[in-house]
């Protein structure tokens, strides 16, 4: 009888607490567990780099190409030719020289979210100036600024595909570091340098007054000693783009880390 007693009475394991472990905790730590391993995967895939281009200490950097280079030359050197203040047909050059550059720096083609630009009317003829900004992370009105004249020089004794040579790599870092993530701004200034320009390369030097700007370092590509068409042709006059290309590499790295510094 009394053992009877001592079955019936008998109090059934409560099983609540595995149940709410089961229904929440679990999930939670699935949860967990999902994106502790999707940061490492990211990490690891951050420091190996990707395809079409590196992940460097300052963010993403597209890769500079032999073929890119060219084609930008070759599309200032012969589609748009000529450009310089001196008659009617060079003006036109300079001209569609600025359309060129405002289309190459567009959303499109390199992804600023915005070119800006300042005009000037010399004459009858507007002339511009224009600039894109990738804009520091901790000093964003510390600029260090690339500034390269879109329209030929007229001294005999220059060779006038500095010009042309100038414009393609400049466009081609301004490109490469559009992803980067620097201590300062990187800024891209595309201005006229002929007499009729003078007045937009004044108005344009005054933003730094106006807007509290300093220019940290500044970087004129065309009078780079390493960037001459002379020491960079090879035996039949063409230019070495294997050499050009490192000459833009150097300049990346030298903006880069002016920018970090």
């Amino acid at each position: 009888m009394s053992e009877n007693s001592s079955d019936n009475g008998a109090k059934p394991v409560k099983a609540g607490w595995l149940m709410k472990f089961l229904v929440g905790g679990l999930p939670f730590g699935l949860f967990i567990g999902v994106v502790v391993a999707t940061l490492l995967y990211v990490r690891n895939e951050g420091t190996e780099g990707t395809a079409t281009g590196e992940v460097t200490g300052v963010g993403y950097t597209r890769d500079m190409t032999v073929s890119s280079l060219q084609d930008r030359y070759e599309k200032f050197e012969y589609r748009v030719g000529r450009r310089n203040f001196q008659d009617a047909d060079g003006i036109d050059g300079v001209a569609n020289a600025a359309a060129l550059v405002r289309g190459s720096l567009s959303r499109t083609n390199m992804g600023f979210s915005k070119v800006d630009r300042l005009d000037k009317m010399r004459g009858e003829r507007e002339f511009s100036a224009f600039w894109v900004d990738v804009v520091g992370m901790r000093n964003p009105s510390e600029i260090i600024e690339i500034r390269v004249p879109y329209d030929q020089p007229v001294d005999e004794r220059s060779d006038v595909r500095i010009s042309s040579l100038s414009l393609a790599v400049a466009l081609e870092v301004a490109n490469a570091v559009t992803g980067t993530e620097n201590r300062r701004t990187i800024r891209f200034a595309f201005v006229p340098d002929g007499f009729d320009g003078g007045p937009v390369a004044v108005a344009y030097d005054a933003i730094y007054q106006n807007r509290q700007l300093r220019v940290i370092a500044g970087f004129e590509v065309e009078k780079r000693d390493d960037l001459n068409p002379t020491t960079l042709s090879l035996a039949d006059g063409s230019l070495d783009w294997s050499a050009v290309l490192e000459v833009a590499k150097a300049l990346k790295a030298d903006v880069l880390d002016a920018a970090n510094r």
